[in-house]
């Protein structure tokens, strides 16, 4: 006879649905995993976006900070000037240079005699 024993077909269909438990258990942890990469990838676009209206703000910063450092300085370089009084002076005093004066050829030093009589400090040195 050719027909198959019971115990042979049932082996076999415990067998595939051992199989197909298995299929859908991979299945399942694909699908997971595929969600689970999905929610990554919107996180990782969510931090991105922040991340670039982060430096976007602190661009703005550090332009706004530039701008204080030049008034500063512009204030500083204000209060450098000099004062009224010396302003005025400078404004009176003339801006052309005099004419140089002319020089006289230098005077001959007074020569002093020779004297016979050391000095009091020579005396003074030879005596100690």
């Amino acid at each position: 006879m050719s027909a198959k024993s019971p115990s042979v077909s049932r082996s076999t269909k415990d067998q595939l649905i051992a199989k197909i438990a298995a299929a859908q258990r991979e299945a399942d942890f694909a699908k997971k995993a595929a969600k689970t990469a999905k929610q990554h990838v919107r996180d990782a676009k969510a931090e991105h976006k922040s991340a670039r209206r982060t430096a976007k703000r602190l661009r703005k910063i550090v332009k706004s900070l530039k701008v204080q450092l030049a008034a500063l300085a512009k204030k500083t370089a204000a209060a450098r000037k000099k004062s009224p009084a010396k302003a005025a002076a400078k404004r009176t005093r003339s801006t052309a240079k005099p004419a140089p004066e002319a020089v006289s050829p230098p005077e001959a030093t007074p020569v002093v005699p020779a004297t016979d009589t050391p000095a009091p400090v020579a005396i003074a040195a030879a005596t100690t």
